[in-house]
């Protein structure tokens, strides 16, 4: 049995609401991220635990190179569905 089919995802039920119900409490910590790491062309950034990729997306408009993980499946494949950024 490979690791990856032991894990249970617990994202599955509600990756495609997550923005809409989540974001608007995590808006305020993305600002003071922002501000303590502010965006420039080229800048490479890691997101580990990347979610639907809504952090991505802020520095995506500023020209960074983007690599994001997340171990929850649902949560990335919310992120493709929403035409974002490949992770």
């Amino acid at each position: 049995m490979k690791i990856n089919e032991t894990l249970v995802d617990p994202y599955e039920k509600i990756a495609t609401r997550y923005d809409r119900y989540v974001e608007p409490f995590l808006s305020v910590i993305r600002k003071i991220g922002l501000k303590m790491y502010p965006p420039k062309q080229g800048m490479r950034v890691l997101d580990v635990g990347c979610g639907t990729g809504t952090n991505l997306g802020l520095y995506h408009k500023h020209g960074c190179h983007l690599f994001g993980i997340d171990r929850s499946r649902s949560m990335v494949e919310a992120n493709l569905s929403y035409n974002r950024y490949l992770l």
